[in-house]
């Protein structure tokens, strides 16, 4: 949904390391992340951690635990259909350096169905919890505000 590209786009322009936490295990993402952030601040380190294992749930956690220390938004495309979330990617891939999904036929549009779906529910629990959700229809295009935002 973009947000390995807006690390990716802040550690380029202002040096800020990130972390994905795309690939930790499930059943241990939220204690994991919990500590390894509570470790980070205690040690003074900066960074941004962005995946889709940054719930509203954990982020609000965390929020509650280190106030000063926690800032964030939630990317998602809940507007677009499958096939303009599909065109999208391959217009930007070059710049944003996705290098999209095994297509085996129709894999593709299988996950990006999946994600316009996951956008639907998050955008509900982002509004609900009173947390910023930007929509996105072109990640590239949508950089500087959204980088704008998360240095405010």
């Amino acid at each position: 949904m973009g947000k390995s590209y807006i690390a990716k786009e802040l550690q380029r322009r202002l040096g800020i390391s990130y972390f994905s936490t795309d690939w930790f295990p499930l059943p241990l993402r939220k204690e994991l992340i919990f500590k390894m952030i509570g470790n980070q601040i205690d040690d003074g380190m900066c960074g941004v951690i962005e995946g889709t294992a940054i719930t509203p749930h954990l982020f609000l956690l965390l929020k509650r635990h280190f106030p000063e220390y926690i800032c964030g938004c939630f990317l998602g495309y809940k507007d677009l259909t499958t096939e303009a979330k599909l065109e999208e990617l391959e217009e930007n891939r070059a710049q944003s350096g996705h290098k999209g999904w095994p297509d085996y036929p129709g894999m593709s549009k299988i996950i990006v169905s999946g994600f316009v779906e996951e956008s639907k529910r998050l955008y509900d629990e982002c509004k609900e919890k009173n947390l910023l959700y930007f929509e996105v229809d072109n990640i590239v295009r949508q950089t500087d505000r959204i980088i704008s935002f998360l240095r405010a």
